[in-house]
Formats: structure tokens, sequence, C-alpha cells
């Protein structure tokens, strides 16, 4: 365990590394401009931002050589731009905002929202390489493709949750439903609807409640910062009615509504109210924690 946890920083290093070769390697008759293209904008499932530009748009641009190379080819040139701005910490003011959609007091709900990142994610929304947390539910997985890859990826598809291998671990199941849902010509939505993401651990099924477009939406925003996952859990939560119960300190009646039915097979109510007692006594070991690491988040 401590090999792996020592590895995940370094897991996605290796990822764009063998990305990247494929990407010189592969001969121009398989990698082409147009399929160069379509391969990077897969990377906004992962929550980097991608434009695709074309020769109209270079020209405006002036980028005569990249262009005068292009004249080479049958295939019009295409030129993709990578942005990627993730890792950004909450701050006092995300935190007033989120309280301020849930209707709640920044002095006295403060340790009650705490709370619930507290059990949620350990108040922590990014892993140490900077993607957003997340965990991927096989069982959604199999609501969201109707149990088609059920046979052939049990792991990873099944009427049954389970399956957690935990941390960057979990992007490679992601990963690997996202190439299924691909070649079976379903998109990207069915997997990153299947996946729980950020600081609240917000299922990306429950997207639009949560105040986006789609579930690659919610991901593209989620990973440039923990107030886009903050805001994201506020909505879902104030959609879902929980923001009563947790101005009445109501710990089962918000852990049924946010955690499911089963929330007491883990004792979610019981951990609310624990964390809920120890951030009303004063400053947290979270907040420790996230004091030490800063701007590193």
């Amino acid at each position: 365990k401590a090999a792996e946890a020592a590895f995940q920083p370094l897991s996605a290093v290796a990822d764009a590394v063998l990305f990247s070769r494929d990407l010189v390697s592969e001969p121009a008759n398989i990698l082409y401009p147009a399929e160069f293209a379509r391969r990077v904008k897969e990377l906004e499932a992962l929550g980097a931002k991608v434009e695709i530009l074309g020769e109209v748009e270079m020209h405006k641009l002036g980028m005569g050589s990249l262009l005068g190379v292009g004249q080479g080819s049958v295939r019009e040139s295409q030129l993709a731009v990578i942005q990627w701005n993730g890792g950004k910490a909450i701050s006092d003011a995300d935190m007033e905002q989120a309280l301020s959609i849930l209707g709640l007091e920044p002095g006295a709900d403060l340790p009650a929202l705490w709370s619930v990142l507290t059990v949620e994610s350990r108040g922590f929304g990014f892993l140490a390489d900077r993607r957003p947390k997340l965990l991927f539910e096989r069982h959604i997985f199999y609501k969201q493709t109707d149990g088609r890859f059920a046979a052939t990826a049990p792991d990873l598809c099944a009427k049954t949750g389970g399956g957690y291998l935990g941390g960057g671990a979990e992007y490679d199941r992601l990963a690997r439903a996202l190439a299924l849902c691909r070649v079976a010509g379903l998109g990207d939505e069915p997997a990153l609807r299947s996946a729980s993401w950020g600081l609240g651990q917000v299922m990306g099924f429950n997207a639009a409640v949560a105040g986006f477009p789609s579930a690659r939406e919610m991901v593209t925003q989620m990973s440039q910062s923990e107030a886009a996952q903050l805001a994201g859990m506020a909505r879902f939560m104030a959609s879902e009615g929980l923001d009563a119960k947790l101005r009445a300190r109501d710990w089962t009646g918000f852990a049924r509504g946010y955690n499911g039915p089963s929330y007491w097979k883990n004792a979610y109510d019981v951990k609310l109210k624990s964390a809920f007692l120890a951030f009303s006594s004063g400053f947290s070991l979270v907040q420790q924690e996230r004091a030490k690491q800063g701007t590193q988040l």
C-alpha cells in the first residue's frame, strides 16, 4: 500500500508519456490531423480544456509557417490547444458562496458544511497529482449502459457495487469504462456519469441538478478548482432539500438523502455527527493539514 501511495503522483506522468509516445510514433496514414485532434479531445474527460483550430482559425492567427507545412498533405491542417488550470484550492469566499447557495449562516453552519466535506473526501478535492478525487461505481455503470458490458467487464459493470481500487487507480477503471463506451459508440457520458467527483463526491449523473449541462462539463470544471466542486455540491444539496437537514443537524436525514438508504452500513450519520462536534470545538485536523499544504493544493 505504501508503494502504491508513493506511485500515485507519478502514475499520471507515466500515462502521459505513453500517450505522447503513441502520438509521435503512429504512422501518418493512421494518425492524420483529424484523428490527432480526436484523440487529444478525449483529454477533456480528464479535465483538460481542449480547443481544435482549423485552417480558417489558423489563418486568422497568422500561423503561416504551420499552414505551409500542412500544404504537403491532402488533409486539412488542425492545431490542438490544450489548457490545464486545475488544482486551485477553496478559499473562505468559496465556502461563503456555498453556504449562501444553501441558505445557511457563515458562522453557525460552517462546521456542518465542513463535516460533510470531511466525511466525503477527508476535506480534499484533489489527489496529490491534482486530478479530482473520484470513485467509479460499477452498479451505476451497469444502469447507464443497460448492463451491456457485464459479461466482458464484470469488475466495471455489475448489478452490485464494489470493485474499488481507490486513489489514482480509480482513473484506470474510468479509462477502461471510457474505452468500452467509445468502441460501442456511446460516447463518454455513460462512464463519466458513473463516477462520483471532488470534495462532495457528486455523482456524474447528478450533473444537471448540480448546475452543469453535462457530466463532461462537470468534470472539466471540477478539475479546474475545488470552488467548482464545492458549488456543484451545494447546488445538488439544495435541489434535494438537504439544506434543511443540515440546518437542523438532522444527521440521519441528511445521510439518507445524500448517501442513500444504505447510509447506515458505513455509519455515515455517526461520522457526520462526530466530525461536526470536532469542527464545532475549534480548529480541526483537516484544517491543519490544509494549512500545511497551503497553495500546494
